[in-house]
């Protein structure tokens, strides 16, 4: 088997841990999973580019590795992930819902149950990001309700969150064995903890779009790096 081959196996095989337990640090979490990064490790940026990918292969992968969330008693802790284009209008795709599989616990490890689960994605070659529904704060999964983006910019419609409007920690996938290009693992935050394990997925065949130097606006505006095609 090949090592990118194994390492899958190993996330999936290292989601199921005890449920119901309280609820760990992150640190612990990704810990568990053999994920090795540290607050430094952060892919941190700022404008209109943040929080946004580009494709590296065709398709995508994305993964659920770990869900930690409080289910209100009105709902099942249900959430549903997908991807949205760096358009206008922005439009939304679903890829997988998830839900409980712990009995009555509030503390929640979940799989993905529903049978129309995607993991595998194409989102074209333009600049993409993700989001997170979560029932507890959007029973009914409507497009005007409250949705949790990958941009903080977002982000701000969302009254709860305040001024904190960045949602979702990015780190690079790094195992004992090194990091792995073009995997990248997203730690979700749609409550207002922060604890920041409410949801983790580790994204296969994508980039980070990084933010150009100021100098290299002026020699190529923006809208031109976005439309640039992929090599």
């Amino acid at each position: 088997m090949t090592r990118a081959g194994w390492l899958m196996v190993f996330i999936i095989g290292s989601v199921i841990l005890a449920a119901g337990q309280e609820e760990p640090s992150l640190e612990k979490v990704l810990g568990d999973l053999g994920i090795h990064v540290t607050s430094d490790d952060e892919i941190k940026a700022s404008g209109p580019l943040q929080g946004l990918f580009i494709k590296t292969q065709t398709p995508a992968e994305i993964v659920l590795v770990a869900k930690y969330s409080f289910a209100k008693e009105e709902t099942v802790s249900h959430v549903r992930v997908g991807y949205y284009t760096s358009t206008s209008p922005l439009k939304t795709y679903l890829l997988f819902e998830c839900g409980p599989d712990a009995g009555d616990s509030h503390n929640i490890l979940g799989l993905p149950t529903t049978p129309k689960v995607k993991h595998w994605f194409d989102p074209g070659k333009a600049p993409f990001g993700f989001y997170v529904q979560s029932a507890n704060f959007n029973p009914s999964f409507t497009p005007e309700g409250e949705t949790v983006f990958t941009s903080d910019a977002l982000n701000q419609r969302i009254e709860r969150f305040g001024d904190d409007h960045h949602k979702v920690k990015i780190f690079p996938y790094r195992t004992q064995y090194g990091v792995t290009p073009d995997w990248f693992v997203l730690c979700w935050e749609f409550s207002t903890n922060n604890d920041y394990q409410d949801l983790i997925t580790v994204v296969r065949g994508v980039q980070p779009v990084v933010p150009p130097q100021p100098e290299d606006l002026v020699a190529k505006p923006l809208e031109d790096l976005l439309a640039a095609p992929m090599e």
